[in-house]
């Protein structure tokens, strides 16, 4: 099950469709407070987390949800250019929006596979 939380209800819809026909089942959330309820009640494999939102920003919410379930990897997928250090720190991956999801797709099985390899190891 993945996480995806941004606070553009059109990016939410198109990641939705997208990642659903990758094959995965997805769970959405428009808002940082909203997507740590979510991801408080649910058993989450990976979190797509957008990092410009006006209740919490992505970092804010990558270090909440490291203190909740350290070991749920998590991707930050925004179209903020200059994040800083402790923010690219708080995830496993960044990928920058585009026109094309397959970048976030090809990253979201790499970071789910380096991860069952971590619980295997």
């Amino acid at each position: 099950m993945l996480l995806c939380i941004d606070d553009a209800v059109p990016v939410l819809e198109v990641l939705t469709f997208v990642l659903e026909e990758s094959g995965y089942s997805v769970l959405v959330a428009p808002s940082g407070r909203f997507g740590l309820e979510i991801f408080r009640a649910n058993e989450v494999d990976l979190v797509i987390l957008d990092h410009e939102m006006p209740d919490m920003n992505g970092q804010e919410v990558a270090e909440e949800m490291r203190r909740l379930k350290p070991t749920v990897p998590i991707i930050m997928h925004s179209a903020a250019a200059g994040l800083s250090h402790a923010a690219l720190k708080s995830v496993d991956a960044f990928v920058v929006k585009g026109t094309s999801y397959r970048p976030l797709v090809s990253e979201i099985a790499q970071v789910i596979t380096a991860s069952r390899k971590q619980i295997l190891a």
